[in-house]
């Protein structure tokens, strides 16, 4: 997600005036693409970052994996679907 947000926002040919049927991979990075606004590239930064998290979290087994596997999943869509998708799968079988 880190290389994607990256080529989007300093290496994609940008169209002027935006469109609205720009390729992205999450909901963030559409809204980028269709408005070039900053602050969804950052967006989009955060959200591989807290992906980056959850996946040290769930190389060290700690408590509470399955709810940034969930946030993740949820700002990362439709990307984060199989975190999604693991997430509430950990959140089944816990309980």
């Amino acid at each position: 997600m880190l290389g994607w947000t990256t080529y989007c926002r300093f290496l994609w040919p940008k169209l002027y005036p935006p469109t609205w049927n720009a390729p992205a991979y999450t909901f963030v990075c559409w809204l980028y693409c269709s408005t070039y606004d900053v602050i969804w590239s950052n967006a989009a930064y955060v959200i591989a970052l807290l992906g980056a998290i959850a996946t040290i979290l769930i190389v060290q087994r700690t408590r509470g994996t399955k709810y940034a596997l969930i946030g993740f999943g949820i700002l990362a869509l439709p990307l984060g679907l199989p975190a999604l998708y693991e997430g509430s799968r950990r959140t089944r079988s816990e309980s």
